[in-house]
Parts: structure tokens; C-alpha cells; sequence
């Protein structure tokens, strides 16, 4: 059975559903807003969302097949987005407004959990407030948003990351004229995994960068209060980013704090910047213009902090400069720098 809510309805009505629902076959909203006392549940024939704003107290499930089509407007989730099995989503450019999701992704709670096979895509020039972090899942493919014009404020999960990538995941964030923020750890768990960070001024992110996949980081200021960790944990190269590569940055400057928690075992044990084998294609270029220009890597200046770089056999063709000026860089044999 087909159900259609408001199909030949305007953008000026607004309706109200007191309880969760769920679809057995495909769903369709029309024009309007509408808003929804509980949660939603997608079913196997998909979804179609044409309203202009969708107000859930509860969570978001889009369903584990067909095809999810959410078009743009305002979307105010209180208790997560699940984005499961093989349905292939797609939203338009938007605001959301997530919060932490009550069941769990895989450990941990997120606002949005990805797992779904078919793929994610946010439209370009989109604004994410996320309360609780992203996890793409293994093999997931996530797009949140593209080209200029997005703003991310991207919260902390219930185990500690404001994005968290698994083996074979793919995830992209598009340019912002402003910062970047993400309030908690960047990880990629998983071998084979791809994060592309668009271009801003600032980066933030309070927590490390750690990854055993490979990154492509868009030009700008990254300030890290934890760690900068590459292969501490195995991986290594991957195509990312139309790419293969470890690790690509061009035009940008790490801040390190290295505070909090650093590696406690292996290679990259007590080191505030770690390329490690595997990593075997790291291209990171200084920045050209602002207060950090000439400086690749700035590790820790507190007096106290002494937590230095490490790049370990096997860490070839890397370009890199930076300044570390309490802490000391070993370079075995079989580096090349």
C-alpha cells in the first residue's frame, strides 16, 4: 500500500501527527510542513519528501531499500538519522538540526549513523548542526554537502568522536566560508576508508586526527588540541579523493596541542605528529598567507609538553616541513623526506 500525505496540498499548510510511524511500501509527503510527534520509519518502497520542513521528537529511519529522496528545506531530528541497508538517499541542500540518536551505531551514538550500501548525498551549500557526530559505517558512502557555501558544527558521540569512518567507508565535506567544526575525535578506523575535508579558514577539532585510511584535506588552519596520527594502528594508502594517496594537504597549517590522549603503545606511543608504514604518498604543503604562513606542522609550545613527531620505515615519498619546538623527530632508515 502507497500512502501519500498532503499530496496536493501548498507550502503554507501545516500538519501535525501525534505518534511514530511507519511505512510498509513507498511514502510520500507533499508541500507543506510537517510535524512529527515520534519517529519515522521508511519502508522497502522508499520515501518521497517534498515539504519544506520536517519536525521529528523522535528519530529518523529512511528504511533498508528503494529509493529516499528528502528535497530541500529545514530538518529539525531530535533523536538521530539511521540510514541503513541498501537504500540509496538523497537530501537537498538544507539545514539540519540533529541530535543524539537512542539506539546504537555500532557502539557508540550519533546523530547520523550511515551504513546503508546504496549511499548518502547532502545537496551542496548545506548547514549541519550535528549534536553528536557522524559514523559512516563499512562501506558506507557519505556526502555532507558539496561545493562553497556549507557550514558544519559537528558535536561529540556518546564514545568520544565527532566523526568516525570504518573500513572501506567513503566521506566528503564540501568547502565553508567560515570554520569547520568538529567537537570531538576524527578517526578512520578501517583500512580502504576515505575522508575529503573541504576548504575553510579554520578547522577545528577538539580531539585527534587519527587515521589508518587516507585523507584529503582542503586548504586552511587546522587546530588540533589532541594528536595527528597516521598508521599508529596499521592501514595505509587508499583511493581517495579521485586519488591514490595517504595523506594530501595542501595549502595548510596543523596547530597541535597535543593534549588529552596520545598513542600509548607502538610506534606512534607519546608522539603528537606519527606517519608510520603504509603511509607511503603524503603530500602536505605549508600555508601560503595568514599568521602560520611557511608552516606545514606546529607541534606543542607549552614548555611542559615535549610530545615531538615520529615518521617510521616504511613512511616514503613524504613532503612535509614544520617546527616542533619542544619535542624531538626520530627518522629511521628507510624514510624518505
Amino acid at each position: 500500500i502507497q500512502l501519500r500525505l498532503n499530496p496536493g496540498g501548498n507550502a503554507a499548510n501545516v500538519l501535525n501527527i501525534n505518534g511514530s510511524f511507519r511505512a510498509e511500501d513507498r511514502m510520500t509527503f507533499g508541500a507543506g510542513t510537517f510535524n512529527l510527534n515520534g519517529s519515522y520509519t521508511g519502508g522497502y518502497g522508499g520515501t518521497y519528501f517534498t515539504g519544506a520542513a520536517l519536525n521529528v521528537t523522535g528519530f529518523v529511519n529512511v528504511g533498508t531499500s528503494g529509493t529516499v529522496s528528502f528535497g530541500a528545506g529545514t530538518y529539525n531530528i531530535a533523536q538521530g538519522l539511521y540510514l541503513p541497508g541498501s537504500a540509496t538517499t538523497t537530501f537537498g541542500t538544507g539545514t539540519f538540526n540533529i541530535g543524539r540518536g537512542t539506539t546504537a551505531c555500532s557502539g557508540g551514538l550519533y546523530s547520523i549513523c550511515a551504513n546503508s550500501s546504496g549511499g548518502t548525498t547532502f545537496g551542496a551549500g548545506s548547514t549541519f548542526n550535528l549534536s553528536a557526530g557522524v559514523r559512516a559505517g563499512g562501506g558506507a558512502t557519505v556526502a555532507l554537502g558539496s561545493g562553497s557555501g556549507n557550514t558544519y558544527n559537528i558535536g561529540t558521540s556518546s564514545d568520544g568522536y565527532a566523526f568516525r569512518g570504518d573500513g572501506g567507508s567513503k566521506t566528503s565535506l564540501g568547502d565553508s566560508s567560515g570554520a569547520i567544526r568538529f567537537a570531538g575525535h576524527v578517526n578512520l578506523t578501517g583500512g580502504g576508508s576515505c575522508l575529503v575535508v573541504g576548504t575553510a579558514g579554520q578547522h577545528d577539532i577538539r580531539g585527534n586526527l587519527w587515521g589508518t585510511g587516507a585523507m584529503k584535506l582542503g586548504a586552511g588552519v587546522y587546530t588540533i588540541t589532541g594528536s595527528v596520527n597516521f598508521g599508529g594502528s596499521g592501514g595505509g594508502n587508499t583511493t581517495c579523493g579521485g586519488s591514490n594517496i595517504g595523506v594530501y594537504a595542501d595549502n595548510v597549517t596543523f596547530v597541535i596541542g597535543a593534549t588529552g590522549t596520545l598513542a600509548t603503545s607502538g610506534v606512534c606511543a607519546g608522539r603528537s605528529f606519527c606517519l608510520a608504514a603504509g603511509y607511503s604518498s603524503v603530500l602536505i604543503n605549508a600555508s601560503n598567507g595568514g599568521s602560520t604562513a611557511g608552516f606545514a606542522v606546529i607541534g606543542p609550545t607549552v614548555t611542559s609538553n615535549n610530545a615531538g613527531g615520529n615518521f617510521t620505515s616504511g613512511a616514503t615519498n613524504t613532503a612535509i616541513n614544520g617546527v616542533f619546538p619542544r619535542g624531538i623527530i626520530p627518522v629511521p632508515g628507510g624514510v624518505l623526506i
